[in-house]
């Protein structure tokens, strides 16, 4: 059987922490880990705890949350 390469599922990780790797490093495959904050200036802190610049996404049904 030839070689096919490696396949990893489209994977959403729930409950993620900061003490995770997931959470402080990129990942690079189809996963999305999920963080729960409780107010703006808490995943305003999270989104800025980091050495490296990655990237981070805002998912809300209250559009001025997002601006």
């Amino acid at each position: 059987m030839p070689f096919r390469g490696f396949f990893w599922a489209p994977t959403v990780l729930t409950d993620v922490t900061p003490e995770m790797l997931i959470y402080r490093e990129e990942t690079f495959g189809p996963m999305a880990p999920v963080t729960v904050y409780s107010d703006v200036d808490e995943v305003v802190a999270m989104a800025n705890d980091t050495e490296y610049g990655l990237a981070s996404h805002l998912y809300t049904k209250v559009i001025g949350l997002g601006a």
